[in-house]
């Protein structure tokens, strides 16, 4: 009799798009196409936030299909559950001592239906009790380095909820992180025991990417294409305050705007957004700036090849997708300097400009460059060094056999 497939439901604790998502997405295309050692074939549910509008549902299902007939979408709501409650209905080692747990309500059974759980955590979410043997995907700990992330009027959650979620992590099967800045703060900062703390490669390859040829010329279109989003670390007044430094030098590309949330930059829609406010408060820099919103990932790959510079801008995160998009678009990456972003570069072979994350005299300096570098048909000297293969399967073929053993 043929063994059943291992299912594996990806959950998202969070209404993401962006890199999230991407990283989600990517995770589910490795796991169900191949069979693995010790576990056999695998299929994947990714359970997504339903909160109204944020997904594209039918989209969403069609990426699924396309990925493979063992990944599907499942959205689900979050339920606040008494702690004694939860101590009769799941496993008592996976309840902490905490004041409020939360569980994802599916409509069904609670993705009870898995044999595992892969958690994209959020530290604003709070204590789950984990009901399948659970391994804590940790994108980065914001709070310890962005004030703005622990509260006020800047950001969700408080250092309470925030220390409640922790606790949870430490009653998962384990957690991983893909940069070992963030594998430390889940050791030092969470507390996790370092014998379930993993590190595991960055997946980049974007799930129905373009061949870099099908893209274009770089910079056929010369622009600053700032990729972002109304997140508090996106350090965006410092930014509009480069941008502002970097015209009055002669800087001369004009500024396209794109991420989730894009909107609420832009002051013309009445957003009283600090960036927002930023930009309505430099004029000069609002007249040569577009904001693009979220385009599709084909029309995003486009246009960072036409605009031929694309800056990242984060007072700290676990680096972004963005580098490797610059280095397959031929495009001049300008980053602000913090650790995981230049390990993910520097690991990757992709050639940034870096500069520091408070200078903004500095970034401006890094954007001139890049624009004077772009004229005179200088391309970047990106050796892009993906992940091969062989490490991904090594890597997360590990942490599924470590979740098959807690089934």
């Amino acid at each position: 009799m043929p063994r059943p497939a291992f299912r594996v439901t990806i959950i998202m604790a969070a209404a993401w798009r962006g890199g999230m998502l991407r990283n989600a997405m990517l995770l589910a295309q490795l796991f169900a196409g191949r069979r693995w050692d010790e576990v056999g074939e695998v299929e994947v549910v990714l359970g997504l936030l339903d909160t109204g509008d944020v997904y594209d549902w039918p989209s969403l299902r069609a990426a699924c299909r396309k990925i493979g007939p063992g990944v599907s979408v499942r959205p689900f709501v979050w339920r606040a559950m008494d702690p004694d409650a939860a101590r009769l209905v799941c496993p008592a080692h996976s309840v902490p001592d905490v004041a409020r747990l939360v569980i994802p309500d599916d409509g069904a059974r609670g993705f009870r239906d898995s044999d595992a759980w892969i958690f994209f955590s959020s530290h604003t979410v709070g204590a789950v009790p984990w009901q399948r043997p659970t391994a804590v995907f940790c994108a980065d700990l914001l709070p310890r380095r962005v004030a703005a992330a622990f509260g006020g009027t800047e950001g969700p959650g408080d250092r309470a909820h925030l220390a409640e979620t922790m606790l949870g992590w430490r009653r998962a099967a384990c957690v991983f992180a893909t940069t070992p800045t963030t594998l430390r703060d889940v050791v030092s900062y969470a507390g996790l025991p370092p014998d379930r703390a993993i590190l595991v490669p960055l997946q980049a390859e974007l799930v129905g990417s373009q061949p870099s040829a099908a893209l274009g010329e770089a910079g056929s279109e010369p622009g600053l294409l700032w990729v972002t989003n109304a997140a508090p670390h996106k350090n965006h007044v410092q930014a509009v305050t480069a941008l502002r430094a970097y015209f009055a030098a002669g800087g001369d590309l004009d500024v396209t705007v794109c991420g989730v949330g894009g909107s609420l930059l832009d002051p013309r829609t009445g957003s009283q957004h600090p960036a927002a406010r930023a930009f309505a408060a430099a004029p000069e820099v609002l007249s040569r700036t577009r904001f693009a919103q979220e385009p599709g990932d084909e029309a995003f790959q486009r246009l960072i090849a036409a605009r031929g510079v694309v800056w990242h801008n984060a007072v700290a995160d676990n680096g972004s997708f963005v580098a490797f998009d610059a280095a397959r678009a031929g495009a001049h990456l300008v980053s602000s300097d913090y650790p995981p972003m230049r390990y993910l570069c520097e690991r990757h072979g992709v050639e940034a400009l870096f500069h520091p994350v408070s200078d903004a005299r500095a970034a401006a300096e890094a954007l001139l460059e890049a624009e004077h570098r772009l004229r005179a048909g200088r391309r970047p000297a990106h050796a892009l060094r993906e992940a091969s293969e062989d490490e991904l399967i090594a890597a997360y073929g590990n942490l599924l056999r470590h979740l098959a053993s807690h089934a």
